[in-house]
């Protein structure tokens, strides 16, 4: 019997037919399955990468509310304090920031404009999809927080299979700002030299 089952072992009949009916299968199953599972990656990544796209460019015309969001353009007779803007609207970010301590749905006009402009330009950009545009106006540390939903397009058994049919993504931007930058700047350097002065006796 063991001498009947090691020259079964060594002999090469029905190796093909073997491997037609179990190896091959499988094989295909799986490139099939992994074919599948990169459509959902792909989408995901694409949605990542349109958020984030979306959120830092609404980050980077944050400072004036008469750029245009996609190019940062803006005509010479709309710098921040010929618009809407005014020339305090920083200073008055900061008094909105504080009273969103006591009342979280406080929203000021200037950034409730900011924040309607983020969103009509996101809806504009990103087709078929739930988008929405947060302004978290921090007193340290403002940033934009873009989050889409939508229904991933791949067949419903590879939904069950690798995710859920809502896919949602957010990402964040700080907002570039570097008029306030320098200005936050300066005027550390130039208290912070007269505490050393006061102190130092110079």
């Amino acid at each position: 019997m063991k001498k009947r089952l090691k020259r079964l072992c060594k002999e090469q009949k029905g190796m093909f037919t073997l491997e037609a009916s179990l190896v091959f299968p499988m094989i295909f199953i799986i490139t099939i399955a992994l074919v599948l599972y990169s459509l959902v990656i792909f989408q995901q990544v694409q949605m990542h990468q349109q958020a984030h796209l979306v959120a830092d460019r609404i980050a980077a015309s944050y400072d004036n509310t008469a750029k245009d969001i996609a190019t940062g353009e803006f005509s010479i007779k709309e710098y921040t304090t010929m618009t809407d803007d005014g020339l305090y609207w920083r200073t008055n970010r900061i008094g909105e920031s504080f009273l969103s301590f006591f009342v979280s749905s406080y929203e000021s006009g200037l950034s409730a404009k900011k924040r309607v402009s983020g969103q009509e330009y996101a809806e504009s950009r990103i087709k078929n999809a739930d988008v929405e545009v947060v302004i978290e106006s921090n007193i340290v540390n403002p940033q934009i927080e873009v989050t889409i939903t939508s229904d991933l397009k791949v067949p419903s058994v590879v939904l069950n299979l690798f995710g859920e049919p809502n896919n949602s993504v957010t990402a964040v931007a700080k907002t570039k700002d570097p008029t306030e930058l320098i200005r936050l700047t300066d005027f550390a350097m130039d208290y912070g030299q007269q505490i050393l002065n006061q102190f130092g006796g110079e």
